[in-house]
Parts: structure tokens; sequence; C-alpha cells
């Protein structure tokens, strides 16, 4: 049974988080300190007190610290979710996840962790959506915007063709164009995070591979504006390459 909804705001390895949490009885994914503290100092009392000689009182006390024991690891255990709020417009965007309203900005992402289990996310259009989270992070897409998913290889192209691409090689249409290759599109208001690299997430230059490794590869999802803005570098640089062999005045 639910008993309210604890709210704060934390900054970890540079990502700005939201932190819902529920209190919940014994049988939720979470219990307050207060809660964890008397299940502690009862299971203590039980251990310490004098030593029970009588054989039905031993398998009672017995009983009572195993039941005593599993509730403290179900209060114990961690069960969150992190959830990427991605905003790839230019505008601010307010989503509310249960009772927590947050402000995203223009291409921006905000972090907001919670338990797993259901929860309400409610749009800016006043749309309500139930989800059921499972898995230990997601993003979600209110602008139901369409991303490019694909695939950055690092190393010597020799090995290249040993490498098995977690995407598969296909024809996909992004935005009105076919592409043929290993790429997927990431659509949806709710999605699984399955990337190494999210929306405006740089990849990197260059990669340190071990030397047992002969290569390295990471996933990536770009979102329209950023792959056009990629796109407009890219041909800059190459107007403003001097062709091989020209000479200089």
């Amino acid at each position: 049974m639910e008993t309210g909804f604890h709210e704060y705001h934390e900054r970890r390895n540079g990502r700005e988080y939201f932190i819902l949490t529920r209190a919940r009885t014994l049988s939720g994914t979470h219990v307050d300190d207060g809660i964890r503290r008397t299940l502690a100092k009862t299971i203590l009392f039980v251990i310490l007190r004098k030593p029970c000689t009588n054989l039905m009182t031993m398998k009672t006390s017995f009983a009572l610290i195993v039941c005593l024991l599993f509730a403290a690891c179900l209060c114990s255990c961690s069960s969150n979710v992190d959830l990427a709020i991605d905003n790839p417009t230019e505008e601010p965007i307010i989503v509310t996840i249960d009772t927590l309203m947050v402000e995203v900005p223009g291409r921006e992402v905000v972090w907001v962790e919670m338990g797993k289990g259901e929860h309400q996310v409610t749009l800016a259009n006043d749309s309500v959506v139930r989800f059921n989270f499972t898995e230990e992070m997601y993003m979600l897409n209110p602008t139901q915007t369409e991303y490019l998913m694909f695939e950055q290889f690092y190393g010597n192209q020799m090995f290249m063709g040993q490498h098995v691409s977690t995407i598969p090689k296909q024809t996909v249409n992004y935005l009105g164009i076919e592409l043929e290759g290993n790429y997927a599109v990431v659509k949806g208001l709710i999605v699984p995070i399955t990337w190494d690299y999210g929306p405006r997430e740089a990849l990197p230059q260059t990669v340190e591979i071990d030397s047992e490794d002969q290569y390295a590869t990471f996933v990536k999802i770009s979102d329209p504006i950023e792959l056009v803005n990629e796109l407009q570098q890219s041909s800059e640089a190459a107007e403003t390459e001097e062709p091989a062999g020209s000479d200089s005045f």
C-alpha cells in the first residue's frame, strides 16, 4: 500500500537527477529508514537475548529471525529505474511523473530516478499514460520524435567482417529518407535504453582498445536536428580541406 511520495534533487556524474521515491509497506520495494532501523533492532534483540533451552521456543525464535531477515532483505534491496526525459526541440517542455513536475529545457535531458513498477506519466497536453517500468533505464520521448540508432566501429577495418552488429542490417525509412545498413529507428513514448550514447552525446574521436581486443563498438542515437548539424559540419569541413596535390599561393 502506498503511503506517499518523496521528491528531492541531486547531481550525479554531471547529470541532474530528480529522485522520486515511494514509501510502501513491507510488501513493496521501498521502506523508510525508521522501519529499517526498527527491524534491525528487533533482530538483534532476538539474537542477543537470553539463550533458549526449550525446543519449541527455539523453533519459534528461529522462525521469527528468518521472517525478520527476509523483511530486512526486502527493505535493503534497491529496485530503481533511471528515466531520461529528452527534449530535442528548442523550447522547454513540462512532464509530470506521478506527482513530480519536471521542466526540461530545450535540447536538454533531465533524469528521474524512481522505483520499478507502474507510474503515471502526464504530458503537456494533459494526456495521461500509465506504464509498468521493469527495466533499469528508459528514455521518455514526450515530443514523439523519431531518432536514428546506429553503431560506430573503432579499430582496424580488416576486423569489421568479424564483427556481428547488435543492429541488424536493413533498410529503414527515416524522415522520408531510405537508409540501408545497420540502422534502426527509435520512436514511441517510452523506450528501454539499449544504446551507449544518447541524443547530443558526442561519440569519442579515439578509443583505447585492450591488447586482447581487436576492436570496439558503441551504439548511439541521434535526433533529427543533431543529424542535420553533423551533416552540415561534415560538408563545411570537406569544403575547407585543400584538394590533394594542389599548389598553395
